[in-house]
């Protein structure tokens, strides 16, 4: 990402951001799947829909496997987003 400038680069963050934020219910800004109870959250599901809104990402990495939920839909506790440039 060497070649976007820093405000672009927020953007993008935020935009990340956000979309991970409405798969969890956060918000309604995207199209997404969306977390539901007794359900399974696919992060590869999620990596998808993030390369699909913001082409210019190139790699992802999540911190968590896929969740299994149960009768309660999973929120999110934390979310750090970072861009890191090889």
């Amino acid at each position: 990402l060497n070649n976007i400038s820093d405000d672009e680069q927020k953007r993008l963050k935020d935009g990340i951001e956000n979309l991970i934020r409405c798969a969890f219910r956060e918000n309604t800004d995207y199209d997404v799947r969306r977390t539901w109870p007794y359900s399974r959250f696919s992060f590869s599901q999620l990596g998808r829909e993030i390369h699909k809104n913001f082409p210019v990402t190139e790699s992802l990495n999540f911190s968590l496997d896929d969740i299994a939920s149960e009768l309660n839909v999973p929120r999110l506790k934390s979310l750090v987003v970072s861009i890191e440039n090889e």
